[in-house]
């Protein structure tokens, strides 16, 4: 067995601080058994890995490579781990500061949070990515870099339940596993940090409450923080305190920058670096601009420092005039823009240029050093030059019309990958002119992948600040992807702007859409306050504008309502009407879900072979329409009729099958279905055991999911195969547990479990 397995479960098992008796009565495996898994003398089921995490609260999918590695015994060479590194470059000519790396180095290897403070342009950053580039072999399971904008100019600061979201999504917790209150989010951080050993960067922190969620608990995870105010206020994080350089190394450091010997030994050399104030950008600023021009002594740049301003802004402003006016205007739109940072597309689009041009003048802009490449392709600005860029640019009045480009592009490109990998519901979404072409799916989705944070971002501005237009297309553009992938919680913000920015509009075919959106991703995670009126309210004013497609997602959503309530009437005639207007106005996808749904109805009706026949249309639908995801849903749908039909043989196969095509989709909710049904149908065969080790998986899965029905029925599933074995502790354990989950979610299986707890 790979030691590596072992390690991560005795981290596991530390972080959920339970003894071995403990969990002996939890997991129900032997003390001895568990001692043998994490001393790494055997490879446990992988249904003990999933129950040991969620002893713990911890996610057991990074563990999943490791158990495979395990099962399949020995190997030659290191086992390989993918870990996440989200550093930016590491600056080659790393100067001075000799000091102050020592100590943060010293300070991180034994205090858990080290915070760097100085004024703007001071090297904070610099110092801190640099230190962690250093650390990385010490910690070698992630490192990570958030830039928490609390000093960006134009931007508000990340709240913390955000920065949460993102770092929690570093390490690979899934979208819909992480909680929306911002305490158990932190928990949740704390929890996964726990058992690993990370190094994280929280960069450019505006105060103590925006960063004291964020920081590690117990394990062996660091955080580094960089911030231009002293954060007296965290107690034990371990300050270091920048000023600017001193002479001698402000002089090594222009000198490296400059990459030549015109530095040396010039009695101009001590005007050059006061002028710059000692500030490392500065000095980096003015050493690219004597860079580019071999004639120039020192003289000459000490006598054009001296004809211009004094201070900060004065040298950098200096450096812009020398800027062509193709690399001057790209420098101030580029502070214009929202979001994480600009491709090298999104950037030829704000400035109306070519590709290649953009490309070429950023090259420019990064060769004078005012501008950052920190990932390949990637442009954004340090704080100070931004601020320097938006006032320029604002200047000029060419806010509006530049960032309308950027927009334009954002949506066509969506628009563009969108319609490639979703190519069924293209005509049901805005037409909107075709954006950069990709040339297979994979590259859209590749693409989306990459961009989202900035579409997001961009939607979300865009009906703050006054293009209500572009944010109602994003968000109906993106839907599919944002929904199909499960960015729900991330992507909520954004669809609640463009609804109020609909409105505003008075665009009421925008509002039938988002607010059909709206509630379905509330639904996915199990929130359905007012979902009944919303959905009445939706389906009148749909009828009213005669959206045929948007009146039928209304009506199935009410069906989907009825079908939680157990009214079935009521929830197969709004099925049914669902479907004329689906078919109607061709929405095959939507065609085959409904189906799916109307199977479901007639198999608990008892009309078994109506039921079998809804489903078989609806899985060659799915089938015809080239989707895995859904022809797993239907999969899982005939397994239940079987269950009802009592052929819990047959319901097996069928549910095995739909756990394959759920299997690599990232869509932990098919798998918890899947796994939940397997459950079930090895519980009614006489393997209670395996129905234990099903169940389990199930939860492990709904729990990432973040998916309230499927981790209730989970739960029951437990319950009830727990009381077959004589367990009568851990079944009204998973019980309770289901119980809970049904009242709060307001499921009539609630009643299930009263009854079953009372037994």
């Amino acid at each position: 067995m790979s030691e590596d397995l072992a390690r991560r479960l005795r981290q596991v098992r530390e972080a959920g601080g339970r003894s071995l008796r403990d969990l002996e009565r939890s997991l129900h495996v032997s003390s001895s058994s568990l001692s043998r898994y994490l001393t790494g003398q055997a490879v446990p089921p992988w249904s003990v890995v999933v129950g040991l995490c969620q002893t713990a609260g911890v996610d057991p999918r990074p563990l999943r490579p490791l158990w495979e590695a395990g099962k399949r015994g020995p190997r030659v060479g290191p086992a390989v781990t993918v870990t996440r590194n989200d550093l930016p470059y590491d600056i080659s000519t790393f100067t001075g500061r000799q000091e102050e790396l020592a100590a943060v180095l010293t300070a991180a290897r034994a205090e858990r949070v080290v915070a760097i403070d100085g004024m703007g342009g001071v090297g904070k950053t610099t110092l801190a990515v640099h230190a962690a580039h250093r650390l990385t072999s010490d910690y070698p399971d992630a490192q990570l870099h958030l830039d928490l904008h609390g000093f960006t100019p134009g931007r508000d600061p990340v709240e913390p339940g955000e920065a949460l979201r993102i770092l929690l999504a570093a390490l690979g917790v899934p979208s819909g596993r992480i909680p929306e209150a911002v305490e158990e989010r932190a928990a949740l951080w704390r929890s996964e940090l726990a058992m690993r050993r990370a190094v994280v960067v929280l960069d450019n922190v505006a105060g103590q409450a925006q960063v004291r969620p964020l920081l590690p608990g117990a394990g062996s995870s660091i955080v580094l923080i960089t911030s231009r105010r002293r954060l007296i206020g965290l107690g034990d994080a371990h300050p270091v305190s920048l000023d600017v350089l001193g002479p001698r190394e402000a002089a090594d450091l222009f000198g490296a920058a400059l990459g030549d010997a015109r530095a040396q030994d010039s009695p101009a050399l001590e005007e050059v670096l006061r002028r710059c104030g000692h500030l490392p950008l500065v000095l980096g600023v003015a050493a690219a601009r004597m860079r580019h021009r071999p004639a120039w002594t020192l003289e000459t740049l000490a006598e054009y420092l001296r004809e211009g301003d004094l201070g900060t802004a004065g040298v950098l402003s200096m450096s812009l005039r020398d800027l062509d006016d193709g690399q001057h205007r790209m420098f101030r739109l580029l502070g214009l823009a929202p979001g994480v940072d600009l491709s090298v597309h999104a950037a030829a689009a704000l400035a109306e240029v070519s590709v290649s041009t953009a490309r070429r003048l950023l090259d420019d802009l990064v060769d004078a050093s005012l501008v950052l490449e920190n990932v390949p392709g990637r442009y954004h600005q340090h704080d100070l030059l931004r601020e320097l860029a938006r006032g320029a640019a604002e200047e000029r009045d060419e806010k509006r019309v530049a960032l309308t480009r950027l927009l334009d592009h954002y949506v066509r490109a969506a628009a563009t990958a969108t319609n490639l990998l979703y190519p069924s519901g293209a005509h049901l979404r805005p037409a909107v002119p075709a954006g950069e072409p990709f040339a297979r799916p994979a590259d859209a989705l590749r693409w989306l992948d990459g961009e989202r944070a900035n579409l997001v971002t961009a939607g979300t501005y865009a009906a703050e600040q006054g293009w209500p237009e572009h944010a109602v297309l994003l968000a109906r553009i993106l839907y599919p992807y944002l929904d199909g992938h499960a960015h729900h919680a991330e992507s909520l913000p954004l669809y609640g702007r463009a609804l109020e920015a609909a409105r505003h509009l008075g665009d009421r075919a925008g509002e039938v859409h988002l607010l059909n959106e709206w509630m379905s991703m509330n639904a996915r995670q199990g929130r359905y306050d007012h979902a009944h009126d919303d959905a009445k309210h939706v389906r009148d004013l749909a009828r009213e504008i005669g959206d045929r497609y948007g009146e039928a997602r209304a009506l199935n959503a009410l069906g989907d309502m009825h079908w939680r309530e157990r009214d079935d009437l009521r929830a197969e005639e709004r099925f049914r009407a669902a479907l004329e207007l689906f078919r109607e106005v061709d929405a095959g996808t939507d065609v085959a879900i409904v189906l799916g749904n109307l199977g479901l109805v007639a198999g608990r009706q008892g009309r078994y072979d109506e039921a079998e026949r809804a489903l078989r249309q609806a899985l060659a639908g799915f089938a015809a329409i080239g989707l895995p995801g859904g022809q797993g849903t239907i999969r899982a749908n005939l397994g239940q009729i079987c269950l009802w039909q009592g052929r819990p043989a047959e319901a097996l196969e069928h549910y095995r099958e739909a756990l394959e095509h759920h299997r690599g989709l990232d869509y932990p909710s098919g798998e918890a279905d899947a796994l939940n049904g397997m459950g079930v149908a090895a519980r009614h065969l006489g393997e209670v055991t395996q129905a234990v080790e099903d169940h389990r998986a199930a939860l492990a899965m709904a729990v990432e999911a973040g998916d309230p029905a499927r981790q209730g029925a989970a739960h029951e599933g437990l319950a009830r195969a727990h009381r077959e074995r004589g367990e009568r502790d851990l079944a009204r354990e998973h019980a309770t547990g289901a119980l809970d989950v049904y009242v709060r979610t307001g499921l009539p299986e609630a009643d299930d479990m009263r009854a079953f707890l009372a037994g």
